[in-house]
């Protein structure tokens, strides 16, 4: 069916809904529009044309993905704390296991 998205686009898709600024673009209902980019970067990335190219920026600092332009939609990305300390934990652990691996 010609409206079926390439598997490429289904990986940029997943990729980008796992970002923080994910969560804005489902508050502000931005989901058509990340489709859109999608589509338009699997083509950039496919093609020689610099207008492409162009596009592909101006979408993405529309859609707050890199640093300067999450500043000027004043979006942050808060820190998981639960999960650095989970992250914390484990490596505690493997390093005791470690420890007593060593000794042993």
């Amino acid at each position: 069916m010609p409206g079926d998205p390439s598997m490429n686009e289904l990986e940029r898709w997943q990729y980008l809904w796992k970002l923080p600024q994910a969560v804005a673009w489902e508050q502000f209902h931005l989901q058509r529009v990340v489709a859109r980019y999608c589509l338009i970067l699997c083509y950039a990335e496919a093609s020689m044309v610099p207008a492409i190219h162009t596009i592909v920026q101006s979408m993405e600092d529309r859609l707050g993905m890199n640093a300067m332009s999450m500043m000027r939609l004043r979006w942050t990305v808060a820190t998981n704390e639960v999960d650095e300390k989970r992250q914390e934990a484990a490596t505690s652990a493997r390093e005791r296991f470690k420890a007593v691996e060593k000794s042993a």
